[in-house]
C-alpha cells in the first residue's frame, strides 16, 4: 500500500534492522555465496565511516559555537573553537554530502569527493542587511525589487505559493537574500558544494567558473515556506565581477545546486545585457551564474625557502575549496580547463605570514595535469600529535599563544596530528594548547627559537580519533584492522531487550558491525557463552562471524551513558577480493565505546498504563496481547509500542484519547484499510502515535516479535527531546519519513537476533 502520508519511525527500532536483512544475514553466515542478488536497487545514499573534521567560522573569521553539522544519520555540534567532528559521512556517488544549520545564519550544504581523512573549513553568513545579504518582508500582492551585493531578483504581484501546495499564498512575505561574490574572500569556503563540480544537462561533468551565486529563502505569515507558483518566473540580474569584464559571453548558464546530490545542475541561462546578466528562474535554491568547463588537474607541493616540504598548509586553486597539503605538502585540485586561475596562500592559513602568495597558472587543456608547486617563506612549524590517556590520536582545535598574542587554531588529524606555522615576530616562551569537541583540554609550554618544535599534547581520559579498531588475525588470508565507528548522535549504540544485548550499527556504514550478548547482567562484566559476532566490509565485501562451538568472549562495562565493550574469539573470516574463507581467524578489539539508547523489555496480556507505561498512554478496555516496554533510556524516556488485535473503531477510540492530551499534531493519514496519526509536545518531550491497518494479521499467544504485526500500534514516548525528534525526522524541510511497517520489521529482527544468542 502507498501511503500518501508517511510517518517517521518509531527511531529506537529503526536501529534495530540496520545490521542486516535477512539476505544480508544468509550472507554473512554463508561467506561463500555472492551476497550481491541479481536485481537489487542500487543504494544510491550510503552511511560510510570516513572521518571528517573542521572549523566553522563567521565571515570575520569568528569561531560559530552551536552549529549543527548532520550527514545522514550522523551529527556533531560545533564547540566553543568552531570545531566539529564526524566519524562518518552520507554519500552519494564517492561524495560526502553535509549540511551546517544554526539560527540567525544561511545553511551550508558541502559536497565533495569523499576521503578517508579531510579536514573542512566553513564559513557561515548571518541573516542580516549588508553589503552581501538581505531581509525584508512585504505583502504577496505587491511586486518588489531585491537587492544584495550588487545583484538583484525582480518578483511579480502574487507569485507565491506554499511549498508542496497549488493554491496562491496571500500573506505577508519574508526573504532572506544572500549573494556570493567570486571576490569575496571566503568565496570557496561560504558557497554550497565546495569544488563548483557540475553536471549539464545532457549528463556530462564538467568544472564550473562561477560569476556570482544567490540563495533566496521566502516565508509566509507563520514560518511556512514559500516558493513561485506554477507558470510565475523571477528575473534575475547579475553584476559583472571585478577582472572578469573582458570574457564576456553573450549567454551563460544558470546552475541550481542539487543538495541531495551535492553537484550543480545546467537550469537555464541567462544572456548579457549591456554590463550584466539577466536570466529567468520558475523556482527557488541556490542559483549559479557559470561558465562550464571540461576539467584539468593541477597538482604540486608547498614548500618553503629552505626546501622544506610543508604539511598542514591549506591553499585555494582557483574559486575552489581545497584541502591542506598531506605529510608531504603535497596537494591536488580539479580545474577548468582553457581558463586561467591563480593558487594562493592565504595569510591565515600561514602563519599571518604578511601577503596573500600567489602564482598565476595559464589555462590547462583538458584532461592536462600540470604539477606547480608553491614556494612560502620559511616559518618556524609547531608539529606535533594530541593524544587520549591510551595514547590514541584525538580529534581537536590546536593553537599557540604568548603573553601577547595567539596562533590561528588548527585542527589534527584523524590520528591527532597537527601543524601551526608561527608569526615572523613570535619568539621566546609560549604555551601550545589544544580542547576537544568534548571540552577535554591539554596545554605543554615551549620555547621558540629558530627550529622547529614537536609537542606531544595528552589529553586525560579516554576517546579518541573517532574510530575503534577490530583486529581480525588470518594466516590464510593475511591479517586486516576495520575501522567501526563510535556513536556519534543515533549511531552505534547498544539496546538491551529480554536480557540480552545488542550492539546496533548505523545504516550502510564503511564498516557495519553487530555484537549480542545473552543472559546480559548489568552486575556482569565477563561473558564468555552466548556472545555473538557480525562485522561486514561494505567497501572490500570482507566479512567475519563468530560460530557455535568456538570460542568467542567479551567484556562489557557501562561507563555513565554508554557501554565500553572488548572482545576476543574465533571465527570466519571471509574475503571477496580473494575468494577465499578462514574458518580459524580470530577477532580482537579493546575499548570499544557506544551509546545506550534504550533497554527494555517483552510484555504480554497487559493493560498497559498498568504495566509500565506513562499514564496518559491511550489505552483500550481490552488487554493488549503484546508490548515492548522501555525501562531505561537516556534518549528516549519511557513507553514503548503496544500490539493490539484491533478495528477501525478501536483506532478511533485510541485517537480520540491522543487528541486530549494536548500534544501538537505532526500529522494524520487516512485511507481504505489504513490510517495514522502523530502528536508530539515539546514542552512536554511528549510522543504518541497511533496506527491501524486492516491488511493486518491478528497476534495470537504464540507470537514472537518475527511474526508481530498486528492491526493497531501504539507508540508511546514520555522524555524525548526536541533534538532526539529532528534525529527521527532528518535535518531538511522534506522531512523523509520511514513507512509504518518498518517499525514491524525493526521489532521482527530483535526477535532473530535474541533467537541467535539462545542457540
Amino acid at each position: 500500500m502507498n501511503h500518501k502520508f508517511y510517518r517517521f519511525s518509531f527511531f529506537l527500532m529503526a536501529l534495530l534492522l540496520s545490521l542486516a536483512s535477512c539476505s544480508e544475514l544468509k550472507s554473512l553466515m554463508n561467506p561463500d555465496e555472492d551476497p550481491d542478488e541479481p536485481g537489487d536497487d542500487p543504494i544510491e545514499v550510503n552511511m560510510v565511516s570516513y572521518s571528517l573534521s573542521g572549523i566553522v567560522k563567521d565571515v570575520n573569521g569568528t569561531p560559530l559555537a552551536g552549529v549543527l553539522v548532520t550527514s545522514g544519520t550522523a551529527s556533531s555540534t560545533t564547540n566553543t573553537e568552531g570545531l566539529f567532528d564526524l566519524s562518518e559521512q552520507a554519500m552519494v556517488e564517492r561524495r560526502s554530502l553535509v549540511r551546517f544549520s544554526k539560527d540567525g545564519y544561511f545553511d551550508v550544504v558541502r559536497s565533495a569527493p569523499i576521503a578517508y581523512d579531510d579536514t573542512w573549513n566553513v564559513v557561515m553568513c548571518k541573516k542580516a542587511n549588508n553589503d552581501y545579504t538581505s531581509i525584508k518582508t512585504f505583502n504577496a500582492s505587491t511586486a518588489q525589487t531585491l537587492t544584495a551585493g550588487g545583484m538583484t531578483i525582480d518578483l511579480p504581484k502574487n507569485a507565491y505559493r506554499i511549498d508542496g501546495d497549488d493554491e496562491t499564498y496571500s500573506g505577508k512575505v519574508k526573504t532572506e537574500m544572500v549573494y556570493l561574490d567570486p571576490n569575496h574572500d571566503s568565496f570557496a569556503e561560504m558557497m554550497p558544494g565546495g569544488d563548483l563540480a557540475a553536471v549539464r544537462s545532457d549528463n556530462s561533468r564538467v568544472a564550473l567558473l562561477s560569476y556570482g551565486m544567490a540563495d533566496l529563502n521566502m516565508f509566509g505569515d507563520n514560518g511556512e515556506k514559500l516558493q513561485l507558483r506554477k507558470g510565475v518566473k523571477a528575473q534575475l540580474t547579475f553584476p559583472i565581477p571585478t577582472g572578469m569584464e573582458s570574457n564576456r559571453p553573450a549567454s551563460i548558464p544558470l546552475w541550481s545546486f542539487n543538495e541531495k546530490t551535492g553537484l550543480w545542475e545546467e537550469e537555464g541561462s541567462a544572456t548579457l545585457q549591456g554590463d550584466v546578466y539577466v536570466g529567468e528562474v520558475s523556482h527557488f535554491s541556490w542559483v549559479n551564474l557559470d561558465w562550464p568547463e571540461n576539467q584539468g588537474l593541477v597538482m604540486g607541493y608547498v614548500k618553503d625557502t629552505d626546501g622544506n616540504r610543508l604539511p598542514g598548509v591549506r591553499v585555494n586553486v582557483g574559486q575552489v575549496v581545497s584541502s591542506v597539503t598531506d605529510d608531504n605538502g603535497y596537494y591536488s585540485q580539479v580545474v577548468p580547463a582553457n581558463t586561467d586561475f591563480s593558487i594562493t596562500v592565504k595569510p591565515k592559513n600561514y602563519g599571518g605570514y604578511n601577503k596573500v602568495v600567489k602564482v598565476d597558472v595559464p589555462a590547462l587543456t583538458p584532461g592536462e595535469q600540470r604539477q606547480v608547486d608553491i614556494v612560502l617563506p620559511r616559518l618556524v612549524r609547531v608539529y606535533g600529535k594530541v593524544i587520549d590517556g591510551e595514547s590514541q590520536g584525538v580529534r581537536a582545535s590546536v593553537w599557540v599563544e604568548t603573553s601577547k598574542t595567539c596562533t590561528e587554531s588548527v585542527q589534527t588529524d584523524k590520528d591527532g596530528q597537527f601543524s601551526i606555522y608561527v608569526p615572523e615576530g613570535m619568539k621566546g616562551d609560549a604555551v601550545v594548547k589544544a580542547r576537544s569537541q568534548s571540552g577535554q583540554e591539554a596545554s605543554e609550554q615551549i620555547t621558540i627559537r629558530k627550529e622547529d618544535v614537536c609537542v606531544l599534547l595528552k589529553m586525560k581520559g579516554n576517546g579518541g580519533a573517532g574510530e575503534n579498531k577490530i583486529h581480525i588475525y588470518s594466516d590464510a588470508l593475511g591479517d586486516v584492522d576495520w575501522p567501526v565507528p563510535t556513536t556519534n548522535g543515533a549511531q552505534n549504540v547498544v539496546c538491551v531487550v529480554d536480557g540480552t544485548l545488542l550492539l546496533v550499527p548505523g545504516d550502510e556504514q564503511h564498516v557495519n558491525m553487530g555484537m549480542q550478548v545473552s543472559n546480559y547482567n548489568k552486575d556482569q562484566t565477563k561473558y564468555d557463552q552466548g556472545v555473538g559476532v557480525m562485522v561486514e566490509n561494505m567497501v572490500t565485501g570482507g566479512s567475519f562471524h563468530s560460530e557455535d562451538g568456538k570460542n568467542m568472549e567479551c567484556t562489557v562495562d557501562k561507563a555513565d551513558d554508554a557501554f565500553v565493550i572488548a572482545l576476543s574469539g574465533y571465527g570466519t573470516f571471509y574475503s571477496k577480493q580473494q575468494g577465499m574463507s578462514d574458518e580459524n581467524a580470530k577477532i580482537v578489539a579493546k575499548n570499544m565505546k557506544f551509546n545506550h539508547l534504550f533497554t527494555g523489555k517483552t510484555l504480554r496480556n497487559v493493560m498497559p498504563r498498568d504495566a509500565g507505561f506513562p499514564s496518559f498512554t491511550p489505552q483500550l478496555d481490552v488487554k493488549a496481547p503484546l508490548a515492548m516496554n522501555i525501562t531505561e533510556s537516556p534518549h528516549l524516556g519511557k513507553g514503548g509500542m503496544i500490539y493490539y488485535n484491533g478495528d477501525e473503531a478501536d483506532y478511533k477510540t485510541l485517537r480520540a484519547a491522543a487528541a486530549k492530551l494536548g500534544l501538537d499534531k505532526l500529522g494524520e493519514d487516512n485511507e481504505a484499510g489504513y490510517m495514522e496519526v502523530i502528536y508530539y509536545s515539546a514542552k512536554k518531550q511528549t510522543l504518541v502515535m497511533i496506527e491501524y491497518d486492516a491488511g493486518s494479521s491478528p497476534i495470537d499467544e504464540d507470537a514472537t516479535w518475527e511474526d508481530a504485526d498486528a492491526p493497531i500500534m501504539v507508540t508511546v514516548l514520555d522524555g524525548i527531546s526536541e533534538d532526539w525528534l529532528e534525529l527521527m525526522f532528518g535535518d531538511d524541510d522534506t522531512r523523509s519519513r520511514a513507512n509504518s511497517k518498518t517499525v514491524a520489521n525493526k521489532l521482527r529482527y530483535l526477535g532473530k537476533m535474541n533467537r541467535v544468542g539462545r542457540k
